[in-house]
């Protein structure tokens, strides 16, 4: 019998069970696939096998259940079944009369994972692309095909427990150290360790070790264990916010002593009841939108000339230009760090030695010196060498960044990128004197670097398609989300975000406390409040970008004064201890009362949550309609990723446009139209929105 998903050969009592779905890049546990692998394991079960290898004909293993499906699930009772149709396939695999192993290589994620932790034993390659975890939680759901019933089992309460409440993915090295692979060795002898793993008489059964054994294998430890669980859970992420984990964990709490029945029964219930909720909806929209910046036209055309790409420049050691000569040598590249003296750039260089560090604790010995060894500092601005592009992250000042790239263009080659990293100046100005403007963008990177997932791509008037690819390609390479935003002042995110700091800065000068916006606006879900946020940008950034705004789009954009007059007393934030709060050693230490008695002519109004919430949140919202009638992104799901990657707006509200569908646009612009009446012209509702909210 033939099989669409799944085919199996045998020699010498060993099967190879090989999973290969055929029209995709990646492996899924669609229903079908499921249903097939069922199929075939009825016919394998009566074979006289000494045992079974699982493994994928592609360069992943499998890359999780089919989101599509999970995404089309309004009723938790069908939810449910179908969570529990999974648990049966793989309780199939369980039961086999024989060892199983699956050899494991690149992405083994959620039902993935699930699948191999069914079989007895695991291997994986120890390569960088290999990556294992249950990342459930991050689509709203949790382990739902056994996961929360056999992590455990395997590599201990405690670690489970972790990996499963934050959706952790954890390296080849990671998985070996904590015996959820027997082995981890280089893919061409994968399938070789497996058969030698197939040997090994019983499943390895780690159960976290001593300290492990001590909280979690008596009632008292256990009891302590999870209030201590869900303790720091809360002091995470809300339950009204993010309910997966909450679940995931009331289900590790209740299974544990069960027996198997009761135990799947419990986790698919559970699983089933999250499955048609809105905020797991709104994680999956997200999910989407960054698997569609990730596999965009313009990424899959510029892809192989993007692979292609070794060298780079990196003009610029502070934290942002450091941050991103670390990204790229991470990935492999040769990078050129210049500044302008030895102690900007051992700075630099100290900071990413940092970043590299930790990057090598997951990926293994000698992983952090190969990433230093990339790095070529340098003080000679003269001489550059030959590099494949320049990138630069200097101070924001148009006069400097031109002098920069025109003597750059002489220097490097003609097929040299020439990208810039500002956040607010002009592209089609800066790069209007370089013999090949064609050759020329923004690459704009968000802080902190290394944690930040998005890239703006911005496109300047004399910037070619075939850069726009090649760029947003390179952004794809080096593990960024790129967003392709037409040139506007202050291009898409901080153009939206600076009108909810502004707001948020009006409400202050009115008679608003810090700590009631700033509360309500963590309320609504903002991982970083307005004032928190302008401190951690720093309010030079601000006031700089809030000015360039102002130029570009006139009274609508006039900053608050209040900010000038923090700037001009040099309260820059947490970068020099002092902002709208009061820093030590880089933490917040509440609301500096020096704030209050800076901002000149602060009213007595008092205001509702309510008040506060909208006036900053849907501040956005009216500059979010004007930047999609003017077509600076493709389109309103490209927005709200912009946001949501860029800003950290929060995800399981789905973007910003969605949160306005799920308010109610009409609402939405009825309450800006008395803003607008109350407060001028930057909250009118423009045409767009209008349009948008008739047609929901």
């Amino acid at each position: 019998m033939s099989f669409t998903n799944w085919s199996h050969t045998e020699q010498d009592g060993i099967i190879t069970l090989t999973i290969d779905t055929p029209d995709k890049a990646v492996n899924v546990l669609s229903g079908s696939v499921l249903e097939e692998l069922s199929r075939v394991l009825d016919g394998l079960a009566n074979t006289k096998a000494k045992g079974m290898i699982v493994r994928s004909a592609k360069a992943g293993f499998i890359a999780g259940a089919d989101v599509n499906e999970i995404a089309g699930l309004l009723d938790p009772t069908k939810a449910t079944a179908m969570v529990e149709r999974g648990q049966a396939v793989l309780m199939q695999l369980a039961r086999l009369p024989f060892p199983t192993v699956a050899a494991i290589h690149g992405v083994c994620l959620g039902g993935g994972l699930e699948l191999a932790l069914a079989c007895t034993h695991r291997v994986c390659s120890d390569d960088l692309s290999t990556r294992m975890g249950l990342p459930e939680v991050k689509l709203g759901i949790h382990p739902g095909f056994g996961g929360c019933v056999r992590l455990p089992r395997v590599v201990g309460l405690q670690k489970a427990t972790d990996w499963i409440l934050a959706g952790k993915t954890v390296t080849a090295r990671q998985a070996k150290k904590a015996s959820l692979v027997g082995q981890a060795v280089p893919r061409e002898i994968l399938l070789d360790a497996a058969r030698r793993e197939l040997d090994r008489r019983h499943a390895a059964h780690h159960h976290g070790g001593l300290v492990d054994r001590l909280l979690t294998g008596n009632p008292l430890g256990r009891k302590v264990f999870f209030k201590q669980a869900r303790k720091m859970l809360s002091a995470k992420v809300r339950p009204d916010h993010y309910p997966a984990p909450f679940a995931a964990l009331e289900v590790l709490e209740r299974i544990h002593g069960l027996g198997s029945v009761q135990a799947h029964q419990a986790e698919a219930i559970s699983c089933g009841a999250l499955a048609p909720l809105a905020v797991t909806k709104n994680l999956i929209r997200v999910f989407f939108a960054s698997e569609k910046l990730k596999h965009q036209d313009a990424a899959r055309m510029g892809k192989a000339d993007a692979a292609a790409i070794q060298r780079a420049v990196v003009v610029g050691a502070g934290v942002m230009g450091a941050g991103i000569a670390g990204e790229f040598a991470k990935k492999g590249l040769v990078v050129r760090l210049a500044d302008l003296s030895d102690k900007a750039v051992g700075k630099g260089l100290k900071g990413i030695a940092k970043e590299a560090k930790r990057a090598g604790r997951n990926a293994g010995r000698g992983e952090a010196e190969r990433i230093m060894s990339r790095l070529l500092p340098t003080t000679d601005l003269k001489r550059l060498g030959h590099s494949d592009l320049i990138i630069e992250a200097v101070a924001e000042n148009m006069g400097i960044k031109q002098s920069l790239f025109g003597d750059a263009a002489r220097q490097l080659g003609d097929k040299a990128l020439l990208l810039t990293n500002t956040s607010s100046l002009g592209i089609t100005d800066m790069f209007a004197g370089v013999p090949r403007p064609e050759r020329a963008c923004g690459m704009h990177f968000f802080n902190p670097v290394p944690k930040m997932p998005l890239v703006e791509v911005v496109v300047g008037d004399k910037t070619a398609p075939e850069t726009v690819a090649l760029v947003t390609a390179l952004s794809v390479r080096i593990g960024k989300l790129p967003l392709i935003v037409q040139e506007c002042p202050g291009f898409l995110v901080n153009r939206i975000l600076m009108p909810f700091i502004n707001e948020a800065m009006l409400l202050l000068q009115e008679g608003a406390r810090i700590e009631h916006v700033d509360q309500v606006l963590y309320d609504f879900g903002m991982p970083m409040a307005a004032f928190r946020l302008a401190d951690e940008v720093g309010l030079d950034i601000c006031h700089h970008v809030a000015d360039v705004l102002h130029s570009g789009y006139g009274e609508r954009m006039t900053p608050a004064s209040g900010m000038g007059r923090l700037f001009d007393t040099g309260r820059y934030g947490r970068k020099v201890g002092k902002g709208f709060y009061k820093y030590e050693n880089g933490k917040a230490k509440g609301v500096d009362p020096e704030t209050y008695r800076l901002v000149e002519g602060r009213g007595s109004q008092s205001f509702g949550d309510e008040d506060v919430r909208d006036r900053c949140i849907l501040a956005m919202v009216a500059e979010a309609a004007r930047v999609l009638e003017e077509g600076i992104v493709e389109n309103a799901d490209m927005l709200d990723a912009g946001m949501v990657f860029g800003t950290g707006f929060p995800p399981f509200r789905g973007g910003l446009m969605r949160y306005v569908e799920e308010r109610g646009a009409g609402q939405v612009v009825a309450v800006l139209d008395r803003l607008a009446q109350q407060h001028g012209e930057r909250f009118v509702p423009n045409q767009w929105l209008r349009d948008f909210a008739r047609g929901h």
